[in-house]
């Protein structure tokens, strides 16, 4: 029976289009690739050793420090950036350099002690290492002579902290497989020059800021031993 005007034929429906099998294999072999690659990134990570575990004193201690170490390196990275001094800012980049290192290494152990995840803790102690940094009322963030001197010497009693750090798990070294003495050893001495460098350039610094506002600032400061003692050593030292 032919179709009224008001009944019109049906359209044809239109065919399924074929699967692109390349365009399958492709995903299918993408998706592996992801596995594989999580597969080898979970096998590289550092075995926990016999005795470590998530809970014990040691396994928080160092993380606590690998927390603190990020803190640390967001704080030289700035200090570096507004220190008004070139040669400060040289030394003080340079040091924030081996901080970055030196987290590599405290991971590594963090990993051999089986600490858990360090990352909600780091992001925790970072805001409230620089928060405190921060205080009073933004000097941190301030342009200003005195705002340099601030920055100089938070940067040493974090570099104060660290050296404690590494004493403290050089002291029980023996009792754990996962400290390596040597490591600890190196990484303390590392520590102690940073101090070093750091107090020179305070040294520096506080001279340049603080005697400005002396009231005999018109009289030559005392002639030195040391005909370099008016600006910071290059870093590293030539020890």
């Amino acid at each position: 029976m032919p179709h009224s005007a008001e009944d019109p034929t049906p359209e044809a429906a239109e065919p399924a289009q074929p699967l692109d099998v390349d365009e399958i294999q492709l995903a299918h072999e993408n998706a592996e690739a992801e596995e594989r690659a999580e597969d080898d990134e979970v096998a590289a990570r550092p075995r926990r050793l016999p005795g470590a575990g998530t809970g014990d004193p040691v396994s928080t201690y160092v993380q606590i420090h690998l927390a603190g170490a990020a803190a640390g390196i967001d704080l030289f990275a700035h200090a570096a950036a507004h220190v008004d001094d070139a040669a400060a800012s040289e030394v003080i980049d340079a040091i924030r350099a081996d901080l970055i290192g030196e987290r590599r290494q405290l991971l590594g152990m963090a990993h051999r002690l089986g600490a858990s995840d360090p990352h909600i803790l780091s992001s925790a102690a970072r805001l409230g290492t620089l928060a405190a940094r921060v205080s009073p009322r933004g000097l941190w963030s301030s342009h200003t002579p005195v705002a340099d001197l601030m920055r100089i010497e938070a940067l040493l009693a974090a570099v104060t902290g660290k050296i404690a750090g590494w004493d403290s798990l050089l002291t029980v070294a023996d009792a754990f497989d996962a400290l390596d003495p040597a490591e600890l050893k190196q990484l303390l001495g590392q520590g102690m020059q940073h101090r070093s460098a750091l107090e020179e350039v305070h040294g520096v610094v506080a001279d340049r800021v603080l005697r400005t506002s002396s009231p005999r600032q018109d009289q030559a400061p005392a002639e030195s031993a040391d005909d370099d003692a008016t600006s910071p050593r290059p870093w590293p030292p030539n020890w």
